[in-house]
């Protein structure tokens, strides 16, 4: 036989509205502790960022500082003079690596032209004037670079103003001669 309890139903429905009451006094206890924390941890944070803006204040303010600015000011000003001047480094710089390019193209050209047992000495350029100076073998290797600087596109007015010496091999027994040239535009 079976007991009967008429009480069974009233406990039940007691311990659900318990575990409702329990879930209740939980989150309420969560939703206090974020108020009470929140706070606490934002003060904390405030206190933090007004010691380090302090220290960084005190240092500013310190010898060390002020020589700080001083350097960074005296970068400033130089800085602004360098941009100043900004263009006219731009535009010598792109002159400078126009006439590089221009002296290895009449350098790459004068060798191409050169024929065996000549040698070239010094080269020169005065504005589109290109003087070289140099020694062959021969006469002959100095008409025949001649007559090739000529057929040249870079060259025009080709002469040569003067050959002198013995002939014979190198520079002690050769014949010296000087080259003058204008460029042509084409370039």
């Amino acid at each position: 036989m079976h007991d009967i309890n008429f009480f069974s139903s009233y406990i039940k429905v007691r311990s659900d509205a318990g575990k409702k009451t329990y879930k209740i006094a939980a989150v309420i206890g969560v939703l206090a502790a974020f108020v009470l924390i929140l706070p606490l941890y934002y003060g904390a944070r405030v206190l933090i960022n007004n010691a380090i803006a302090s220290s960084c204040t005190t240092y500013l303010n310190s010898g060390d500082g002020v020589r700080l600015a001083e350097k960074i000011r005296d970068l400033d000003q130089r800085k602004a003079v360098i941009d100043q001047y900004k263009g006219q480094l731009d535009a010598l710089l792109t002159g400078a690596d126009a006439a590089s390019s221009l002296s290895g193209n009449i350098l790459r050209e004068v060798s191409m032209q050169m024929p065996t047992g000549l040698f070239i000495n010094s080269v020169s350029l005065n504005g589109a004037t290109l003087t070289m100076t140099g020694v062959g073998k021969d006469r002959v290797s100095i008409a025949k670079f001649e007559h090739n600087i000529k057929q040249d596109y870079m060259f025009m007015n080709v002469s040569i103003d003067s050959i002198s010496g013995s002939g014979g091999q190198g520079a002690a027994g050769g014949y010296t001669f000087t080259l003058n040239s204008t460029l042509t535009k084409k370039e």
